[in-house]
């Protein structure tokens, strides 16, 4: 354990200081740490490092003794060609155990105060719409010009804000700017005012190719790129065609105020998760200011169509929609019609990653996505009218409520059938309808609700008081089931929803010489990244790749490159593993790490996947400000198989479709386990 005096940063292990220089473009010739040292160890030399992965540089800081206080300074060289996005010093202990205070310490950037060499950007000192944008719509319901302009704006400003230097680099608010060019160009007269107007409004880029540590050609290939097809000359005027086209033909480093890649650890660093940093949610402006509306959908729209992994896969979609999303913003001047507005649009991404945080508005409890809201049972659709309720806690509930074998028809007096056609704006699933989740079409706010119920072909409403007591007696539930038992000759059933990894590492070495393994992955696991290890490690004769990542190239927003870097492997040499048949079970709520496990399975040998397909939402999620405080989270890396097909958005491949009637369900049979059964029996 490491005992300091004062940092930024303190983790088990190490001590680390970071700060960004890749908003800049002035790089200094070396960095330094300095300040005093203490050791209490018998261990006297820790080190000092600068590191972005195979390209480090160290010195080592030594103390006289391990009684006094040491000053220390060590210095590193910013070099050319690291592409770093800031700079890192590690102070490492040699031992275990090793102990080490600091006091008074500071980086210096050429023999100056980090913060001084920096300096304050231009932009930090605009404060003219801190209260209000000053812009407000004379009618909301747009017309037709009206909102070909706002797309426009949108459009330029979003591109302006990722490819012009002086915005990447932070001289200008340009947030704020937005508030500027809908003030000054959204009510000229004519159309050729209009681009006159907003070409004035954007500021000419610097000059490229001066900067020494600009950063080296990339040479990862290319996956997809933004088609600009909507620059045309005709549609934006020759003076603004002329400023975009320059900005997109100049070099640009990867430096941007606004975005840079996450670097909490090693793997999000190899991943290139984007960081949309210096970003404020405006926890104190109301959505009743028109401009800041306008801002928080220009802002996320243009946040996705450059940075969203799989952009490639809907861009004609996702600009078809913002037309759309301009009118439903411009009228949504009370707080629930801006929340519910927020929603649609991050879920109009269709990425199953995709959660709203800090919405005021009840959206999740009046439309669907409240967890605490579901009626605690289990349920699967019937049809698109019906949901038969399939499991219950018996002990808790009276005898004349939900049943085992109901169909509910209704929620409040409201059917099925609207509630799931209203709610269709609001499932953000990538590959899946919202039927895998039949539950959510049966939440509701408060605390009490009443049903209409389907029973032996009878119909009778049911209500249901004081919901959350149930709620928390259903969750208090004791699940009876095994994690694992034999379920044939041989074969062994593994529920990896259910097991830990240490659970699972002995079940597995017990069962080194059985037939067959049947792993049930049809939930999210509660030991993951754990179990990961036992698996592949117990699956694997050698270690595996078992993906491919792209991430958004910076230098060239819009542009996804494969990671090549990117080799981390599963698994280790082990004589030893596994020679047995394997199969895991999926279906629509396999998701995310649940995925994952799913794919390290699939490349084991002599394994397959059965079942229905997966949520299309592997890696680490980025999150993205609203407005209000409120916040989205969007998958942060694109995965593909080692043969280059995406998981995006049909997930895992199954090599045998097995879907789950609800007479299945309602009968008791686990087709998709029965069907894993005999195949590996055979």
């Amino acid at each position: 354990m490491f005992c300091i005096e004062k940092t930024d940063s303190d983790r088990n292990g190490y001590i680390s200081f970071y700060k960004f220089f890749d908003a800049f473009d002035t790089r200094p010739d070396s960095v330094s740490l300095h300040g005093e040292i203490m050791l209490q160890s018998d261990s006297t030399v820790f080190f000092c490092n600068v590191n972005r992965k195979g390209l480090m540089d160290s010195k080592e800081i030594s103390a006289a003794d391990n009684k006094s206080w040491t000053k220390f300074n060590v210095s590193i060289p910013y070099k050319e060609g690291m592409n770093y996005t800031g700079i890192q010093f590690y102070i490492l202990g040699m031992c275990s155990g090793d102990r080490v205070f600091l006091r008074n310490f500071d980086m210096d950037a050429d023999g100056v105060n980090i913060d001084d060499y920096i300096g304050k950007k231009p932009s930090a000192e605009d404060h003219e719409f801190d209260v209000s944008s000053m812009f407000r719509f004379d009618n909301t319901a747009l017309t037709d010009e009206q909102t070909e302009r706002l797309e426009t704006i949108c459009l330029v400003w979003g591109f302006s804000k990722y490819y012009n230097d002086r915005i990447r680099q932070g001289e200008r608010d340009w947030n704020y700017d937005l508030f500027r060019i809908l003030n000054r160009t959204y009510n000229q007269k004519d159309r050729t005012s209009f681009n006159r107007a907003l070409a004035e409004c954007i500021p000419s880029s610097k000059a490229s190719g001066k900067d020494k540590y600009r950063r080296s050609a990339n040479n990862d290939s290319i996956i997809s790129q933004l088609s600009f097809d909507w620059m045309a000359r005709e549609r934006i005027g020759r003076s603004l065609f002329k400023k975009l086209k320059q900005m997109r033909e100049e070099q640009h480093d990867s430096a941007l105020m606004s975005v840079s890649y996450q670097n909490s650890n090693d793997e999000i660093i190899q991943e290139r998760v984007v960081l949309f940093k210096n970003e404020s949610a405006y926890p104190d402006i109301s959505p009743n200011d028109d401009g800041y509306r306008m801002l928080t959908l220009f802002r996320f729209w243009n946040m996705m169509y450059y940075f969203h992994p799989y952009i490639g896969h809907f861009e004609k979609r996702w600009r078809e929609l913002l037309p759309e999303f301009i009118r439903i913003f411009a009228k949504a001047r009370d707080r629930k019609s801006f929340d519910t507005a927020c929603a649609r649009l991050v879920f109009a991404m269709k990425d199953s990653h995709t959660l709203p945080y800090g919405l005021e508005t009840n959206i999740d409890g009046e439309l669907l996505w409240k967890n605490n809201n579901y009626l605690p049972v289990g349920a699967v659709m019937a049809d698109s009218c019906r949901i038969l309720i399939t499991r219950i806690n018996a002990e808790n509930y009276p005898n004349d409520g939900i049943q085992p074998g109901d169909y509910i028809t209704g929620v409040n007096g409201r059917s099925v059938y609207d509630i799931r056609k209203d709610a269709d704006k609001y499932n953000h699933f990538a590959s899946l309808s919202a039927d895998q989740y039949a539950p959510a079409y049966i939440s509701f706010p408060g605390k009490s609700v009443t049903y209409t119920v389907e029973r032996d072909g009878e119909i009778r409403d049911i209500r249901i008081n004081d919901f959350m007591d149930y709620w928390e007696r259903y969750r208090a539930m004791e699940d009876n089931t095994p994690s694992t038992y034999t379920c044939g000759d041989g074969m062994i059933y593994v529920n990896l929803e259910t097991i830990n990894a240490d659970s699972l590492a002995k079940v597995l070495n017990n069962n080194i010489e059985s037939k067959a393994i049947i792993f049930d992955m049809r939930g999210y696991p509660v030991d993951y990244p754990a179990v990961l290890d036992t698996l592949t490690c117990f699956l694997y004769p050698e270690p595996r790749r078992i993906m491919r990542m792209s991430y958004a190239d910076l230098s060239s927003p819009g542009t996804f490159r494969s990671n090549n870097s990117y080799t981390i492997k599963y698994g280790k040499t082990n004589p030893y593993y596994y020679k047995g048949k394997v199969a895991v079970l999926v279906n629509g709520i396999t998701i995310s790490a649940a995925e994952l496990l799913t794919l390290a399975i699939k490349n084991a040998p002599d394994a397959v996947v059965i079942g229905e397909p997966t949520a299309g939402a592997l890696a680490i999620v980025a999150y993205q400000p609203l407005l209000g405080g409120a916040s989205t989270r969007i998958t942060g890396a694109g995965v593909y198989l080692n043969d280059g097909s995406c998981t995006y958005p049909d997930g895992i491949p199954l090599d045998f479709t097995v879907h789950q009637t609800p007479e299945d369900v309602k009968a008791g049979r686990d087709t998709q386990l029965e069907f894993a059964k005999r195949l590996l029996s055979k």
